[in-house]
């Protein structure tokens, strides 16, 4: 209806996972670096989880339109199956045929084991893809566990990819699960985006759709940024509303009022919502009182639930012929102590020159195959745009950057010099120089903690994380009271790493995240940094 009046093509924000719209963020990027780096790799599981609407079924829908021929793929939707249930679906859509009365646990897995072996003997690799994977029960991944259990003498023959809620990483963190945790060869967790790339999110739809110039006033972005919380399925919803809104207005831009009246027309009416939410609790609170009444009254214990059997799977899978099932063994766990070596002075590329910074040795050419040898290397690549100098001395890592089109590793910054590693050797700019032929684009490499997926705040569960976090700042602060978390970010937890926060004049949000952690490396660890940094 507003496609000629703003001069767009098409709908510029339908809620429709459309690959050709996906907005390359420095996160989407990195987690499809991620995804595609675990492809590069032995079979296994692939684990990429986010809030609803950060889109992931559009990252996922992408990467299948980017993956070799050699993979076939097996695309399942709908996660609240059983056991068989899923075994059929992975044949169906694989395209296997089986006799109804011959349909068992071990009849699918036989089938699906030949079909496997005899792909892999053809050179073709086999993915199964299954959404909303926060609905399995554990014992469906117990059962997906045992099906990457299938291969040859030298190759394993199967890759799943999970995708889902955040709820995901809460099951597989299950004691019961950890073997299937430890076959997780990449995961990404697909954070929602920040102020910045909400601006350019919104522009790169509307120059998808076919409009050349912003339709957003930058009070309209910020105000839609906070109500979205960074969710593109929200911000696609409330910028189609305040588009026709601005239509119905004859504007040339969306503004305040109409993204007011886009949150009423989306969310509806918040004093309304509330009215009726007060009416629905106090209903709730009636239930509650008749039912622990009834409970008292009627002292009855709740049934036991019927265990599944798993190991009859198992059992079942050990028969089947060209299966070896592998034995378990504990995940190594990253160090997070490094040792800083000088690299190689004339290194095969600029990309292993930033990897020798960290002591890792790979032979990698892109910025690509830079992020996945890190990965293997328990590190992460982190990609930024910046506007300044003082960006990078806040950072204060080695970087990749791309100068005058070609990419170098800045790796010092020195009485308002740049020196830069190129293949060549080093080569020393003033500051104006290199801003003059410098693109603002930055990536940089970054060790997190051990079982860390992303940023941690109050209410989430983490042990493993908790654990490393209030050892290194009891480091730090030896009067740091000791804290009985059971794994848990409590608010006691936030409050100590607020303070630290304060302490190294970074946002006291009391929210462990990248920056945090690249603090904590910095201050207790040998980890590469700048030369001849200003303080």
């Amino acid at each position: 209806m507003y496609f000629d009046y703003f001069g767009l093509d098409r709908e510029p924000f339908s809620i429709a996972p459309d690959p050709s719209f996906v907005y390359p963020s420095a996160k989407h990027r990195q987690a499809l670096a991620h995804l595609k780096y675990g492809l590069e790799r032995e079979g296994g599981f692939l684990l990429l989880t986010g809030e609803v609407g950060t889109g992931k079924t559009t990252l996922v829908r992408l990467l299948v339109e980017q993956i070799p021929a050699s993979f076939r793929i097996a695309y399942i939707l709908n996660a609240t199956l059983d056991r068989l249930d899923v075994l059929a679906s992975i044949c169906e859509e694989l395209g296997l045929e089986i006799e109804a009365e011959t349909r068992s646990a071990k009849t699918y897995v036989d089938r699906i084991n030949a079909d496997l072996l005899q792909a892999h003997a053809e050179g073709r690799k086999t993915l199964v893809i299954i959404e909303e994977a926060q609905n399995l029960s554990p014992e469906v991944l117990e059962m997906l566990r045992l099906l990457t259990n299938l291969e040859t003498n030298t190759t394993k023959l199967l890759h799943i990819l999970l995708v889902g809620q955040p709820e995901l990483l809460d099951t597989i963190g299950l004691p019961q699960l950890r073997q299937l945790d430890q076959r997780i060869i990449s995961r990404f967790h697909l954070e929602p985006l920040d102020r910045s790339e909400t601006e350019h999110y919104l522009n790169h739809r509307l120059a998808k759709a076919g409009c050349s110039r912003p339709l957003f006033e930058n009070i309209a972005i910020k105000q839609m940024h906070q109500l979205a919380d960074g969710i593109p399925r929200k911000l696609n919803l409330l910028a189609e509303r305040a588009l026709l809104g601005a239509f119905a207005e004859s504007k040339n831009k969306v503004g305040k009022a109409q993204v007011t009246q886009a949150r009423r027309e989306v969310f509806g009416d918040p004093a309304r919502r509330n009215t009726v939410m007060a009416k629905i609790l106090s209903f709730l609170a009636l239930i509650v009182v008749v039912a622990l009444s009834a409970f008292y009254f009627l002292q009855s214990a709740p049934p036991a639930l019927d265990d599944l059997d798993v190991g009859v799977l198992e059992d079942e899978l050990s028969g089947v012929d060209e299966v070896m099932v592998e034995p378990e063994q504990d995940s190594a766990e990253i160090s997070s102590a490094l040792v800083v070596t000088e690299p190689d002075p004339e290194p095969e590329s600029v990309f292993s020159g930033l990897l020798a910074y960290w002591s890792v040795d790979a032979p990698v050419l892109s910025a690509g195959g830079l992020c996945a040898a890190a990965y293997e290397s328990g590190l992460l690549c982190a990609e930024q745009t910046l506007g300044s100098i003082q960006d990078i001395l806040v950072i204060n890592r080695p970087m990749l950057v791309s100068h005058n089109g070609e990419p170098r590793v800045l790796i010092a910054l020195e009485e308002e010099q740049v020196r830069l590693m190129t293949p060549g050797g080093p080569l020393t700019l003033d500051e104006q120089t290199f801003v003059r032929g410098w693109d603002g684009e930055v990536v940089y490499l970054w060790r997190p903690p051990p079982g860390y997926n992303g940023s941690v705040r109050v209410g989430d569960r983490n042990s493993t994380v908790v654990s490393w976090l209030l050892e290194k700042l009891r480091i730090v602060d030896p009067e740091q009271p000791d804290l009985i978390t059971g794994g848990n970010y409590s608010q006691a937890v936030s409050e100590i790493v607020a303070s630290f926060q304060r302490d190294q004049g970074l946002s006291a949000d009391g929210v462990l995240g990248q920056k945090t952690i690249m603090k904590i490396n910095e201050l207790l660890t040998s980890v590469p940094v700048l030369d001849g940094v200003r303080g």
